[in-house]
């Protein structure tokens, strides 16, 4: 009836986060005010402790909220900074990471070699490659920035590739083959084609004969004498 009154109360472990507690029925016949709402105000856990980082919570209730920060020479590297507790006794977001920002030393010179490098921060990477002539033999020709300041890997070595050239082999050959003196091509087998040898007893004797008279002639031609024996 006309200046009733309706009182609401929330049950335990709830409270009123909007609404009216306390309505009254009007000459129009209806309630006055807006319906109240009773949440579940049960508290969120105790914030876990996030690595090199800080926070400051308000409270465990519905509402309050953890407001993270991350130390000197770290850096946000994911999850929510700011987080709120909600109606479920939760936590909104996800548990933030606070990540070593330290530079990685600029990347050494490796000889035959060149290298890009996206930065010097953590997650940038230093690719390698082998200069012409030269081929992987030791490390890694990719390495990635660590949290702790460090690249990951070892660094590489390139030695100098062998390739053997194609068709060495007969090229040695023909070098072979052009410096290579035929028999037919040397004086010794041209003068055995004028002269040949004659195995014959009388050939033989004719010559020792030749010989002795050539000896004799010569040898009365320088003593002045012109007896023959």
């Amino acid at each position: 009836m006309n200046g009733d009154q309706t009182v609401y109360l929330c049950i335990s472990g709830h409270s009123n986060v909007g609404g009216d507690l306390t309505r009254i029925c009007e000459r129009n016949r209806q309630w006055s005010g807006i319906v109240p709402a009773c949440i579940d105000v049960s508290e969120c856990p105790y914030p876990e402790t996030v690595g090199n980082s800080t926070f400051k919570v308000t409270g465990l209730r519905y509402g309050d909220s953890i407001v993270y920060t991350c130390n000197s020479g770290y850096s946000h590297g994911g999850g929510n900074l700011t987080r709120v507790c909600s109606q479920k006794s939760q936590w909104s977001g996800i548990v933030p990471a606070c990540i070593d920002d330290s530079e990685c030393p600029y990347p050494e010179t490796v000889g035959n070699t060149t290298f890009n490098v996206t930065g010097l921060r953590y997650g940038d990477i230093i690719v390698y490659t082998c200069t012409s002539g030269f081929s992987h033999d030791s490390g890694d020709l990719t390495m990635i920035c660590c949290r702790n300041g460090q690249w990951s890997g070892i660094v590489p070595t390139c030695k100098e590739s062998k390739q053997q050239t194609k068709g060495s082999y007969e090229d040695i050959e023909e070098v072979l083959n052009n410096i290579r003196v035929q028999r037919k091509d040397t004086s010794a087998y041209r003068r055995s084609l004028i002269s040949v040898k004659d195995e014959r007893l009388s050939s033989k004797v004719i010559g020792i004969t030749g010989v002795i008279f050539y000896c004799i002639h010569r040898n009365n031609y320088f003593t002045g004498s012109d007896d023959v024996v």
